[in-house]
């Protein structure tokens, strides 16, 4: 076995249980924006769901309420967001897990030094893990280590994207909620583009926290040295 980041290493079920995961969606990259900051932030903890609104653009999304899977809040200083984390997963002694190095790396670009160093301190790629328990498969590996892939190989639900995607949903959802005040002024399809994009981070949060779980419980079925 090669772990080399020794939160993972020691990571057992229980913690699995209690630890908070989370992803970033986005708009993705163009060629007049290359490094887009992220435009929410969805947390999954022992607590429920919470999706934490970053673009003060979509800032009406916090005003749905029927059809959404947990609370939204709007919340545009992404530093404040993680010292948020960071003192809550020092609160209760628990890691934040969170599935490549995406998240990694639009922290490291949008977040003051600090405050990105205080999350590292407390954070890991969970996928790393994942890739490790998916290893230790016999069969039906795949080929690609893409989340869905994972979930497939662990016989969880695959999260289902809003169409037409997840970057082109943010894209429209910023340009029309730009254009008005409320929540009921939006277009029903925006409506329901809007609810599906938060169910769908939810079930990235929500398949990230039982893959984690199946690994961690291979992991501590292995004999210690």
């Amino acid at each position: 076995m090669s772990l080399s980041d020794p939160l993972l290493r020691k990571l057992s079920r229980a913690d699995a249980k209690k630890a908070i995961y989370i992803d970033f969606e986005g708009p993705g990259r163009s060629p007049e924006n290359p490094a887009p900051r992220p435009s929410l932030l969805g947390i999954f903890h022992q607590d429920g769901y919470e999706a934490v609104i970053l673009d003060p653009s979509l800032s009406i999304l916090s005003k749905g309420k029927v059809g959404f899977p947990g609370p939204r809040r709007m919340e545009p200083d992404l530093n404040r967001v993680l010292a948020e984390l960071v003192a809550k997963a020092r609160e209760q002694g628990v890691p934040i897990l969170h599935f490549s190095r995406h998240e990694e790396e639009m922290i490291k670009a949008h977040c003051d030094p600090v405050v990105s160093q205080s999350f590292g301190m407390h954070a890991c790629n969970a996928k790393l893990l994942i890739d490790w328990w998916a290893r230790q498969r016999p069969v039906n590996r795949p080929s690609e280590r893409t989340l869905d892939d994972y979930c497939r190989l662990g016989g969880i639900p695959c999260p289902v994207p809003p169409q037409p995607g997840v970057a082109e949903t943010l894209r429209r959802l910023a340009r029309d909620c730009s254009k008005v005040r409320r929540w009921t002024s939006l277009s029903p399809e925006r409506k329901e583009q809007a609810r599906e994009l938060f169910h769908y981070n939810r079930g990235d949060c929500r398949a990230l926290y039982k893959l984690t779980l199946k690994a961690s419980s291979l992991l501590a079925a292995l004999p210690r040295r």
